[in-house]
């Protein structure tokens, strides 16, 4: 058929980039207009790729099937695979306009404008990295990062989507960096100017943002764990430090016989770092041990919530002090049973901050997993606590971080020092 022209179109800008023997040319700019085109069966290929439903059928099941037994397991909700892609959006951008922020392990982050009644607002453009293949992996996990943000539009602590096509997601612009930002700066400073409440306050948003992941469309059950959780996923956005980077994130089946059951897994699917749960550390390590079962997903991000609020309380990374523990010496201690140590000033400490955090943790680290509580029961917790310091039945949970050092550095050092292992989860 015939395309219909819209004379009140503006002309778009491309951005064209080429590579000639290995040599990446330069961007090049031009206006094209919006032109009729006249399409007839002439125009056809004679031999055209043939669409079969390998094109558009759902995949993501696919992905799963190291991590649950299918023949068992099912998923809890048939929109846990499903994507909503709004690509239109997309071919819209001026990619002329990128400005590039950072790059995680596989993705790119760039700032955006658009211009609404006068004012620029900014918005983040994350894409896959240029130098790291695209394939159908890398696909899937846009797709689940992008389900998880829409899912949790409602949530004050994640980040809201603006668009997703294929591996772009358009999000919220977060310039005051992220909480392993903040980490860094005041480990630098020699400790935070943070008080005890305003610590709280973080760990709430902590568990919150978890909370609100593992509850999607308000169910009783966890529908996602994050599986990722690390000082770098959360940024902060007026004055909250708000859960992001759900693209290693993965849906929780359940049992097909009894779907009010989830189902259980006997291993992580993440690399080994001190960061990383209990569980994992006994199911990927040759130590002797006998208290190992197979454990539900959502129980090892409450544990990885714990390693951050340990932090957030102590200034101090999990196995820093009295000696810096790699990862071997961190599993064989969390066998064993062993914690942490909390500073003294901490652990006598009468703040009421100090102690629900203590409470907290203690929670968060339960050696039994099926004994460890629920995220959404460790924020109510805290949320009680904050309830009752403030005497206010709706508490500010927003908190204005000390300055960093305008200089300071987008490197990692301290922290994979600190973490041994961390450049492999």
């Amino acid at each position: 058929g015939n395309s219909k022209r819209n004379n009140n179109q503006k002309p778009r800008v491309v951005a064209i980039v080429g590579k000639k023997e290995g040599e990446v040319l330069p961007i090049t700019n031009a206006i094209i207009p919006y032109n009729l085109i006249k399409i007839s069966e002439q125009d056809m290929p004679d031999d055209p790729p043939l669409i079969d439903s390998t094109w558009f059928e759902p995949n993501a099941a696919e992905y799963l099937t190291d991590k649950y037994d299918l023949q068992v397991c099912q998923p809890m909700h048939e929109w846990q695979l499903q994507s909503f892609p709004n690509c239109n959006s997309f071919h819209e951008l001026d990619l002329t306009q990128l400005r590039y922020i950072t790059s995680g392990t596989r993705r790119s982050a760039f700032e955006l404008r658009e211009v609404v009644n006068g004012r620029h607002n900014p918005f983040v453009y994350k894409s896959g990295m240029w130098n790291v293949g695209i394939n159908e992996k890398r696909v899937e996990m846009q797709r689940v990062d992008a389900l998880v943000l829409e899912k949790t539009q409602s949530s004050k602590f994640v980040p809201d989507i603006h668009g997703y096509c294929s591996i772009g997601i358009l999000m919220d612009y977060t310039p005051g960096g992220s909480l392993y930002d903040y980490i860094k700066g005041v480990r630098l400073a020699g400790g935070s100017t943070l008080s005890p409440i305003n610590r709280l306050r973080i760990a709430l948003h902590i568990t919150a943002g978890v909370a609100d992941l593992q509850s999607i469309a308000g169910s009783s059950m966890p529908t996602f764990y994050h599986d990722d959780l690390d000082w770098h996923q959360y940024l902060y956005v007026d004055g909250i430090f708000k859960l992001n980077d759900f693209n290693y994130a993965k849906p929780i089946y359940v049992k097909k016989h009894n779907t009010n059951e989830q189902c259980t897994l006997t291993k992580g699917h993440m690399g080994i770092c001190k960061g990383r749960s209990l569980e994992e550390f006994q199911a990927k390590a040759n130590y002797n041990y006998t208290d190992f079962s197979p454990f539900r997903p959502d129980t090892i991000d409450i544990w990885m919530m714990g390693n951050l609020i340990y932090t957030v309380m102590t200034d101090l990374y999990p196995f820093e002090k009295p000696f810096n523990l790699n990862r071997t010496e961190t599993g064989k201690k969390l066998i064993n049973g062993e914690r942490s140590e909390i500073p003294e000033h901490i652990w006598n400490s009468h703040d009421p901050s100090y102690r629900a955090m203590m409470e907290a943790l203690d929670m968060c680290w339960t050696y039994r997993w099926d004994k460890r509580p629920s995220a959404r029961y460790v924020t109510d917790y805290l949320f009680g606590e904050l309830q009752k310091i403030t005497g206010e039945e709706n508490p500010d949970v927003r908190v204005t971080l000390p300055e960093r050092d305008p200089d300071q550095k987008n490197t990692e050092s301290d922290y994979q020092f600190f973490n041994d292992g961390a450049n492999d989860c």
